[in-house]
């Protein structure tokens, strides 16, 4: 549903593990997938691929104006203890990861609760001058290395006092680098002249190869200025600016750049290493690695040599390699020698690791190269499948020899990031600039109602929801319409009639846009589905004993339902055929509310004993429970599918980690109650939690601090039910209540229009228009 548009969970593994290796193995799959891909970037290159009541409180007046309370303008504008910035070191799996852990059942009691009313349920050395004191001279230390495609010449300096000039020297170098950042071999605090062929196959220099382990090059390295660059080390950050050239295709400024400096971005054995698995001299590569020294029992100055991280799997890169030379081999259709790798290469590494073993041996079967494609999941030697290969076999290497892919763009986007998560108002959906630190007014934040929306005749307003487009709003609530409004003008489109002769009366509690914003879902004694550019009635489906609280859509044709009937607690429906196909996932408790993932992933159910449940979606087996302190009344799930937020009936809700189920924040200032309130993720960056309250306000929380941005007073009367965020406006919010209003909530400033007139078709309720603030 539009307003439950989370995000989601690098399921990959658990797809392809589980759909490739049958169902006797799922439980064991799943846990699988929660634990392994928790690694960032942790994935073998192949895997096997698929197979297949009411309230009845009396109601004051609504109060004529709203009272605002923003956070202190004392308050700094960046948080004492701002959130710290992802690791700069990729983490570095230790194994391969794991085809399958069991996994215990989750067998809980569940008590059964009496019927509920829908929607109210209770709940350096320089001379004297400043100048190098050394400068470079020229010998002869040549060395060569030949490959596949071309031969290496090298030609090294020594040293010798001279006063340093500027430009005299030049590298004889132009090629087009591997976006991985492949650089000229230039010693590290050396000059150097080189000559080096482009591969004419993938576009990449050729490696320069030197001695094993590059000791002529460190034991006649110059000594270069060691100062820092304000406070960074001017070696690292130099070797940053080289590959980001380099990546960019500023090949001459990056060779101009490590001429002046001194530094290389690879050293010899490194840069043979990526030309080997680029062009594919697996011996070559599988001898490099084998010597190939682990950070933390090398020297730690030594920087020469390929050497691996700390905790680097060998075998697993091996295993790697060899994966990729099997292919390889298939696809030039040469199965015997294909075979001899399977038996004596691939074989011994593979261990227990049955599965896969049985998965590569199948591949022989392969009618031909393409069959091979498709059935592998792989795009051939003449793809990227190279160039994914070195790109995970990075992983391993240590970043002091090999920088990880885009590293210096990745660290503008982590302090990008923690200036968005420091902005209190963050009210933006465009990238900070980079010339200067971010912050955002709080007058361009919303808290001015600027329309109030009177179309349900005063009767309690449970639900706001927009369309995915943001261009659309619907509002539910105690009584049998449903209301489309268009935005911004926020005329009336369409009101929806869902009552029947069949069902008494209890209102809409809850309500979901399709993911192509065509149809909309209304969820109360029945589900019906409604076209939402005609208006027309879809389809019913009439088959609950008690009301629908919750729905979801999975595709455009899958939705999936949560109610109080326990019979049918979960169920998802295809309506790819006439009659409505319907799978029951439990029984086991009734449903509250319920969210799926926006990757489709998880299924997430909240149930009337103090607990949610997390569901596969694709296996519909639950993977955990969890108990709360207190009782649920709503859920909503992260754009990135990675944190799940609970609304909880004393005024609290909580943030967590899906995968881990650690709390993350708890934003505690809004006021629970016996009735349903709900809480949301929403703003530009989803950086805000956004709370409707029993003191009929507005809470607005910052998601990453817990920070009280704003409270908006008086909001509603004599409670505030729901509150959301226009997915493609950072500026808007949508809130309803107890007053039978639908407010729209604006900045002090907006450009607005105040002579737009805002009685359209099909309007026959009213819309107020709050005067602009001066």
């Amino acid at each position: 549903p539009p307003a439950l548009r989370l995000a989601s969970i690098r399921p990959s593994s658990l797809l392809t593990i589980q759909q490739r290796c049958g169902n006797e193995h799922r439980s064991r799959a799943r846990y699988d997938f929660t634990v392994a891909d928790r690694t960032p970037n942790q994935q073998v290159p192949i895997d096997p691929p698929n197979s297949d009541q009411h309230s009845n409180t009396p109601q004051p007046p609504a109060s004529s104006s709203s009272t605002v309370e923003l956070a202190p303008i004392s308050a700094p504008p960046f948080p004492a203890a701002p959130p710290q910035p992802p690791s700069v070191t990729p983490s570095v799996p230790t194994s391969l990861p794991p085809l399958y852990v069991p996994q215990g059942p989750h067998d809980r009691p569940h008590a059964y609760t009496p019927s509920q009313v829908l929607g109210r349920r209770r709940l350096s050395d320089l001379d004297e001058n400043g100048q190098d004191e050394y400068r470079l001279a020229s010998i002869d230390v040549s060395v060569s290395a030949t490959s596949s495609a071309a031969a290496t010449t090298t030609t090294y300096t020594s040293l010798r006092p001279l006063k340093r000039r500027r430009g005299i020297m030049s590298a004889d170098i132009d090629g087009q680098n591997s976006s991985n950042g492949v650089g000229q071999s230039v010693s590290n605090g050396f000059r150097a002249e080189i000559t080096m062929a482009v591969s004419n196959g993938n576009g990449t220099l050729k490696a320069a190869s030197g001695p094993p382990n590059g000791s002529a090059w460190e034991a006649n390295r110059p000594r270069l200025p060691s100062g820092n660059y304000h406070g960074h080390d001017r070696e690292q950050f130099t070797r940053l600016l080289i590959q980001a050239m380099t990546e960019m295709g500023y090949n001459d400024a990056a060779d101009k750049l490590s001429q002046d400096s001194g530094y290389r971005l690879e050293n010899p054995t490194v840069a043979a290493f990526r030309a080997a698995v680029l062009d594919g001299d697996w011996g070559k590569a599988e001898e490099l690695l084998n010597d190939a020294q682990v950070a933390g029992i090398a020297d730690p100055g030594l920087r020469d040599g390929l050497i691996l991280a700390a905790g680097a799997d060998r075998n697993m890169m091996k295993l790697w390699l060899r994966q990729q030379k099997y292919l390889e081999l298939l696809e030039r259709r040469e199965t015997p020698r294909a075979l001899v790798v399977l038996r004596t290469e691939l074989t011994p590494l593979c261990g227990d690791q049955h599965q896969k073993l049985e998965f590569l041996s199948s591949l022989l079967m392969c009618a031909s190269a393409e069959d091979l494609k498709d059935k592998a999941g792989w795009d051939g030697a003449r793809g990227e499948s190279r160039h994914t290969l070195l790109s995970e076999l990075s992983k391993f290497v240590s970043p002091s020899v090999m920088l990880p892919e885009h590293r210096l763009a990745a660290l503008l986007s982590q302090a990008q990031e923690i200036q968005i998560s420091n902005c209190l108002y963050h009210s933006t959906l465009q990238t900070p600039s980079l010339y200067k630190d971010h912050v955002c007014d709080r007058k361009a934040f919303p808290t001015i109602a600027k329309y109030k929306l009177d179309e349900h005749n005063g009767n309690e307003v449970w639900q706001v929801r927009f369309s995915h487009d943001g261009t659309r709003l619907a509002s539910c609530g105690m009584e049998r319409l449903v209301i489309i409004y268009s935005v911004p003008e926020f005329k009336v489109l369409h009101k929806l009639d869902t009552g029947d002769e069949q069902h008494d009366n209890r209102g809409v509690g809850n309500i979901a846009w399709s993911p192509d914003d065509k149809m909309l879902v209304t969820c109360a004694m029945n589900v019906k589905v409604w076209d939402t550019e005609t208006g027309a009635l879809l389809r019913t489906i009439d088959q609950f004993n008690e009301p629908v609280s919750s729905c979801a859509w999975a595709s455009n044709y899958v939705l999936i339902t949560g109610s109080f009937d326990k019979d049918r607690s979960i169920c998802s429906w295809n309506f790819g055929s006439a009659d409505a196909y319907k799978i029951v996932w439990t029984k086991d408790h009734r449903t509250e509310d319920l969210v799926l993932s926006p990757d489709r992933n998880w299924v997430v159910a909240l149930d009337e004993q103090k607990r949610f449940h997390v569901y596969n979606y694709h296996t519909r087996e639950q993977v955990y429970s969890h108990e709360l302190k207190d009782r649920g009344t709503s859920l909503c799930i992260s754009q990135d599918s990675t944190s799940l937020l609970v609304n909880t009936q004393v005024g609290t809700a909580i943030l967590y980690d899906i995968l881990t189920k650690d709390v993350i924040h708890e934003y505690n200032q809004h006021k629970g109650g016996d009735f349903l309130i709900r809480t949301y993720l929403g703003g530009a960056n989803e950086g805000f939690v956004l709370s409707g309250s029993e003191d009929g306000s507005i809470y607005i929380y910052h998601r990453s601090t817990s920070t009280l941005v704003a409270r908006l007073k008086g909001a509603h009367a004599p409670r505030c039910n729901s509150v959301t965020w226009n997915p493609s406006d950072p500026r808007m919010i949508a809130s309803c209540g107890d007053d039978g209003l639908v407010k729209i909530w604006y900045p002090e400033w907006p450009d607005w229009d105040e002579s737009m007139e805002h009685s359209g078709a099909n309007n026959n309720g009213n819309v107020h228009v709050t005067p602009r603030p001066r």
